[in-house]
């Protein structure tokens, strides 16, 4: 197959790759700097690299070097390019990679390259390639439109409904209505590969307030960490997160965003993305955002940060809500049944003097005092199956986050 469009066109590393074996890889390897300067420029006409890529000082890849901020931009096109067949997202340039490539780019009518392949991710913004050497939002324009999702989650207010003889009643099902945007980012930091999970409520005017979610620990659910760069084998369950929460702080009305970052075993203690400089990480992430929503990337900075987890998810939010304790913006910590986990953080009842709520099925049919809410196996019986295990209700708990975030919980 020969190759097309003039930006890639004519190299005789790129015409052989096209053909088959073998591939153009990142370094160690040793490539054609030209080809790799090629595939950069196509790169960056898709949006895949920064605008700037070529007049970066100090930051990023040498044109002409294959290293890791093109990787990145290379499974950036790939997961566009590519949807349905994460095998691909593999940062190698080979034979179906420069296909979809040189075809995104060759002259449609009149002059100029084509648009990318749709949907593209939108290139890092310059504000945060301080903090990042990289980053793209890799869902598809349709998968980032407004939604709503109707999941049977809790009504509020059931929440401390008093039942027969003073214990607590039945929680009732409800459906969230509020539009959300949901969106996934794949990030390059000091050399490796992350990703990230945000969602933004329809009607949100601004992007400093932050809502930090710890899912519990992969390997309790049998993921890998061989399958977390290309965020298969499982690893695309966790993203349930993202819609399931977000669609609830959306129906709250909170006028925040929700940031999942997920972590792989070898980064849960030390909360993936977030490592190192959590606000900084933070401020970054919201920027990211909201170039995304609005086109702006100019830099901003974390106000605002609540932080919440489910299960031994309580690990990783107690360290983290000690890390940021001090920086006078940490708001609240909310925990979904952590006390009917194995961690060792299972008892952390607060940081920095954040409002601090537990949602636990441990606390008995008797209502509870302060922010701490009894939702036992007896309360749930609106949700299959008819007779139920302590785990399968467990399983239920971030059910309740539309309660946590409504004014006044």
């Amino acid at each position: 197959m020969a190759l097309s469009s003039g930006v890639l066109g004519g190299n005789p590393r790129l015409e052989q790759a096209a053909l088959g074996p073998p591939s153009i890889r990142p370094l160690p390897s040793i490539e054609d700097p030209d080809a790799i300067r090629r595939i950069q420029q196509g790169l960056v006409a898709l949006g895949f690299l920064p605008g700037f890529f070529f007049e970066q000082v100090g930051a990023g890849d040498l044109p002409g070097k294959f290293g890791p901020q093109t990787v990145l931009a290379v499974k950036a096109f790939q997961a566009s390019a590519f949807p349905n067949d994460r095998s691909q997202w593999d940062g190698i340039v080979g034979r179906m990679t420069l296909g979809k490539l040189d075809a995104a780019l060759v002259v449609a009518p009149g002059p100029g390259p084509a648009p990318g392949p749709s949907p593209g991710p939108s290139p890092t913004p310059p504000s945060v390639v301080g903090e990042f050497e990289g980053a793209a939002q890799t869902r598809s324009d349709a998968e980032t439109a407004a939604v709503t999702m109707a999941y049977d989650i809790v009504l509020p207010a059931s929440v401390n409904r008093a039942g027969p003889r003073g214990t607590l009643a039945p929680l009732e099902k409800m459906a969230p209505n509020a539009a959300f945007r949901q969106l996934m980012y794949l990030i390059q930091k000091k050399g490796r590969l992350y990703w990230v999970g945000a969602c933004v409520p329809q009607n949100a005017t601004k992007f400093d307030e932050a809502q930090i979610f710890f899912h519990p620990a992969p390997g309790q659910a049998g993921l890998k960490d061989a399958n977390y760069e290309a965020f298969d084998g499982g690893w695309d369950n966790v993203y349930r997160y993202v819609p399931w929460l977000g669609s609830q702080l959306a129906h709250a009305g909170r006028n925040q965003v929700l940031l999942v970052p997920f972590m792989a075993g070898h980064m849960y203690s030390t909360h993936g993305v977030l490592a190192g400089n959590p606000i900084g990480s933070t401020s970054a992430l919201l920027t990211l955002v909201k170039e995304t929503i609005t086109g702006d990337a100019s830099p901003g900075s974390v106000t605002s940060i609540g932080v919440s987890s489910f299960s031994v998810g309580i690990s990783a939010m107690a360290t983290f809500a000690h890390l940021i304790a001090g920086s006078g913006l940490l708001r609240e910590l909310t925990d979904f049944d952590g006390l009917y986990s194995n961690s060792p953080h299972k008892s952390f009842s607060g940081a920095g003097g954040a409002t601090f709520r537990r949602y636990t099925q441990s606390g008995g049919m008797r209502p509870t005092v302060g922010r701490t809410y009894s939702a036992p196996l007896e309360r749930w019986d609106a949700w299959p199956p008819g007779t139920k295990t302590y785990n399968q209700v467990h399983a239920l708990m971030p059910n309740l986050f539309l309660h946590a975030m409504s004014p006044g919980n």
